[in-house]
């Protein structure tokens, strides 16, 4: 038979065979967990969770040559998975022995009580040795290193680089509502949503490996104005919060405004850079903006005068080992170790400025010092402090798949069939989004000729395997679903029994039923495979863009940027015309496309 048929051919071809028998016999609950439990669960991870070790405090003889290689094995592979394993070898060099001159203990409680830090994070940042979050937070500084790279904005005035990281924030991360706690920027910059929290979050992260102070910019009290309030009982819904209006920079010895959650630069009536001295002394100048802006919830001159401030920054950045850490990776440009002391006089010498503290709400595990450490399994460096993080980075997987653009019946199924099914569509998402060198990190890496090769090749993959013949797939899976349910229930109750013969009867029947709807699990990857191919071709009207603005950025004239204006409107256009169904499941992505359109046609203007 061939392998393009139904039946064990087609299995051994694309394993879904396999794939559907290796997940055993799942009860309802902690079922997702289950179902997660076979995905990499990190960008940049290999299928094994890489695990970081303690240090020995053993110098070993090529010591020096390791700190002295290290930013170039970065350069070469600047994984999260990669960068676990630099850190194991760090902690058994010299780098992983504390500084004597940095009285840790001394140091780190101030910085607890200032960041509300809980027992668990002032333990991880007292640690000597680096740590499984502190891999985690040097692979997310890489990456938005690289992204500040590949705009080639080096050699523009400073406010021209803020403005165009603000106006690349903009273009990769669309508007989307939020429902729980913040995602981590780096998640944000992965899935290319979120709501003005998270786009400030990957601001913050861009202006940070910039080497720029910022602040958040709110009512008075914001440095106690929480993300999130969590449900008064587990089964209810939490209350998500928007506690601030505006990211404030530090620029030519002012704070300018920036506003991400209407994507726009704060301006003032007459077209100039609004700062926080103006939002004191002269609020009407900008009461458009004030208007206009939902997350301010007041909008009273008086309210608007009382602006606060406060600092933000990541717990692992508060770590004295990160110190030892960022000039070894000088060559990066890498900002690893937060000033904190340095940067909160910065801003307390700005005009308008009357007090800074610490961004710290009370309990709130969504703020930017908290969210990583909550949001990230424990494997992978998260602390655990609650079970929101946990249900945040599940959800996060589970919104990166376009459920609704599946056949009704996956949708409707439950119990162990729904798994399966679903196991089977997350494994092909696996690769997408979370393996090394996955289609997202090219993009927001500036390696966009091998985006569009990876692009291009999954658009093939797509029109061989086919999108036709599809049509009985949600039959077929309603058919299918109780039959695979009903095995797995007499898998369930022969084991409960301890009945050995019936227990292999049943198991026996459960794999016959599992080959029996192999021509489903192919019909199910094809599907699959044609969704992938929509949002490739949206990846690659993202990368034509970027390119085009960067063609713009290095003061590319004439035809040659005309071109490139036309190639990416041309992209959008081809992308509402080819995929008319992505309107109803996805209005904020859409919306983006014509505003990008938009955007093109401005630019070819003469």
């Amino acid at each position: 038979m061939s392998d393009w048929h139904c039946g064990e051919g087609m299995q051994m071809r694309f394993g879904i065979g396999r794939r559907f028998m290796r997940l055993p016999t799942l009860a309802a609950n902690g079922a997702l967990l289950g179902m997660l439990g076979m995905l990499t669960l990190l960008p940049g991870c290999s299928d094994k969770a890489a695990t970081v070790t303690k240090a020995t405090f053993e110098t070993t003889s090529p010591d020096d040559e390791l700190l002295v290689n290290l930013p170039a094995r970065i350069r070469r592979d600047p994984s999260a998975d990669a960068c676990r394993n630099l850190i194991n070898q760090i902690n058994n060099s010299s780098l992983a022995k504390p500084d004597p001159a940095i009285p840790v203990d001394e140091r780190t409680a101030m910085l607890a009580k200032q960041f509300a830090l809980t027992e668990n994070e002032l333990r991880e940042i007292r640690r000597p040795e680096f740590t499984a979050l502190d891999a985690q937070e040097l692979s997310d500084a890489i990456l938005f290193r690289e992204a500040i790279n590949a705009l080639e904005i080096r050699k523009l005035p400073l406010a021209q680089q803020v403005d165009e990281l603000f106006g690349w924030m903009t273009r990769m991360i669309r508007p989307a509502e939020r429902t729980g706690i913040p995602t981590p920027p780096q998640f944000v910059a992965i899935r290319g949503s979120g709501d003005g929290v998270e786009r400030a979050y990957v601001f913050l992260a861009l202006l940070r490996q910039l080497g720029v102070t910022a602040a958040i910019v709110g009512p008075e009290s914001v440095a106690t104005q929480a993300t999130y309030l969590p449900p008064p009982n587990p089964n209810g819904r939490g209350t998500v919060r928007t506690p601030f209006w505006a990211v404030g920079v530090a620029i030519d010895g002012q704070l300018r405004l920036y506003d991400p959650f209407n994507g726009e630069i704060v301006r003032t009536a007459t077209g100039e850079p609004a700062t926080l001295q103006i939002l004191r002394d002269k609020p009407e100048s900008v009461k458009a903006w004030i208007d206009s802006a939902p997350q301010i919830e007041s909008k009273s001159m008086d309210a608007i005068r009382a602006a606060g401030i406060a600092f933000t920054t990541s717990v692992s950045s508060l770590a004295p080992r990160m110190q030892r850490l960022e000039p070894v990776l000088k060559s990066l440009q890498l900002q690893l170790a937060a000033r904190v002391d340095e940067q909160l006089a910065e801003l307390q010498k700005l005009p308008g400025v009357k007090a800074v503290q610490p961004w710290a709400p009370p309990g709130d595990s969504g703020t930017l010092t908290h969210v990583l450490a909550e949001f990230l399994p424990v494997e992978q460096g998260g602390l655990g402090e609650s079970k929101l993080g946990q249900q945040s980075f599940i959800e996060f997987i589970r919104q990166m798949v376009p459920w609704g653009s599946f056949p009704p019946s996956l949708n409707s199924m439950s119990g162990p069939s729904s798994l399966r099914v679903r196991a089977l569509v997350m494994e092909r998402y696996q690769k997408f989004i979370l393996e090394p060198n996955n289609p997202h990190l090219l993009l927001i890496r500036g390696q966009y000729d091998d985006l569009i090769q990876q692009m291009t090749s999954l658009r093939e993959e797509s029109g061989r395997l086919g999108g036709k013949n599809l049509n009985d797939l949600d039959a077929k899976l309603a058919e299918w679903g109780p039959k695979l349910d009903a095995a797995d229930a007499n898998v369930a109750r022969a084991n409960r029994a301890k009945d050995i013969a019936a227990s292999q009867r049943a198991q026996a029947d459960l794999e016959q039923v599992i080959r029996d709807g192999g021509e489903v699990a192919f019909m199910l990857e094809r599907w699959t495979a044609r969704l992938l191919a929509e949002e490739g071709t949206y990846l690659l009207c993202l990368c034509i863009q970027e390119k085009a603005e960067q063609s713009r950025i290095l003061g590319v004239a004439g035809a040659n940027l005309k071109d490139s204006w036309s190639s990416s409107k041309d992209w959008w256009e081809r992308y509402l015309r080819d995929y008319p169904r992505q309107a109803a499941l996805y209005p904020a992505r859409i919306a983006h496309a014509k505003a990008m359109i938009a955007r093109c046609q401005k630019m070819l203007q003469p």
